[in-house]
Order: structure tokens, then C-alpha cells, then sequence
């Protein structure tokens, strides 16, 4: 009985840990943003790698984070696609405005306010952020924020893109 109550607790413990359960497979979405723009991951992974990044307002280390991704968005010159996903309320969305102005970010912010996207992702906490390859593939998934994560985005794209452009090349 002792076994069997330890394995339950070791099972609990694995399948609460965050991204443990998250498939290989990035799961389709088809949504509006914030200004009204409908944004289709299978469209959007057609053209390149996506990275995903859920965040809130009133998370501090999510704007960093959404700084330095809109900053390889832009050193990647269109070969990528940044989608960040607010888990905010709909009360929010002015806000959500002010801050893509301000900040200059160029990417689309999609508000999930009842937080479909996040439950069907998965996202036990903030910032979150998901680099979607070919196919959907999800090739990262990354919890928290860390300056230094700059490098491993950045190796993480490129590997991405070079993997589609040999791909391109052998057919």
C-alpha cells in the first residue's frame, strides 16, 4: 500500500511540473489581435519559425522579454514571427495598445482573455515562451525570464531557419 501511495505522489509531483506535458506539436489557433488582424499559427509557421510568448500587463519580466524578442525579430528581418499572447482582461486592451506603441513593438498581441490559448498550452506561469518550427514542432519551451536567453533564441531561430532552407533546397 506504501509502494502504491509513493508512485501516486511521484506521478502527481511529474505531471504537475509546467511544460512536461506540453506535446511535440504546437496546438493550431486561429484569432483575432489587438487591432483587429486575424492571426493563424499554420499560416504563420508556413512562413518561418514563431515564437509564442504568453505574458500579462502587470508582469515585469514579460515586457524584457517581449523587448529582446521584438529585437530579434528585427535582426532576423522577417524570417521569424513573434506572436504574444496577454492573459490579461479585456479591460486591458488600451493598455495592451499603449504599451505596443510605446515600446515599439512590431508583432501582434492577442488578448486571451479567458485564457483558452494558455490552458491549451499549457502555461503554468509567466513569461512563457514556445519557438514553433516546421510543422508546428514545438522545438522550445521556456518558463521565467533570463537576460542571457538572447543567444539560445537566437541559435534556437537559426537552426530553425537553416532547417527549413535545406529542406527547400532537397525538393
Amino acid at each position: 500500500m506504501r509502494k502504491i501511495v509513493k508512485i501516486i505522489i511521484v506521478l502527481v509531483y511529474i505531471l504537475t511540473i509546467p511544460g512536461l506535458l506540453v506535446s511535440k506539436q504546437a496546438w493550431n489557433f486561429s484569432v483575432k489581435d489587438i487591432d483587429g488582424n486575424q492571426v493563424i499559427l499554420d499560416s504563420l509557421v508556413a512562413k518561418g519559425p514563431v515564437i509564442i510568448d504568453f505574458w500579462a500587463t502587470w508582469c515585469t519580466y514579460c515586457d524584457e522579454e517581449l523587448d529582446l524578442l521584438n529585437k530579434l525579430q528585427k535582426e532576423f528581418e522577417g524570417d521569424m514571427t513573434i506572436v504574444a499572447i496577454s492573459i490579461d482582461s479585456p479591460r486591458t486592451i488600451s493598455k495592451l495598445r499603449s504599451m505596443k506603441e510605446s515600446r515599439g513593438w512590431e508583432f501582434p498581441i492577442v488578448l486571451d482573455s479567458n485564457q483558452f490559448l494558455k490552458r491549451k498550452y499549457r502555461v503554468f506561469g509567466l513569461p512563457t515562451v514556445f519557438i514553433i518550427g516546421k510543422n508546428r514542432e514545438i522545438l522550445l519551451t521556456r518558463q521565467g525570464y533570463n537576460p542571457s536567453q538572447e543567444k539560445v533564441f537566437e541559435g534556437l531561430i537559426s537552426k530553425a531557419l537553416s532547417d527549413i532552407k535545406s529542406k527547400e533546397d532537397n525538393k
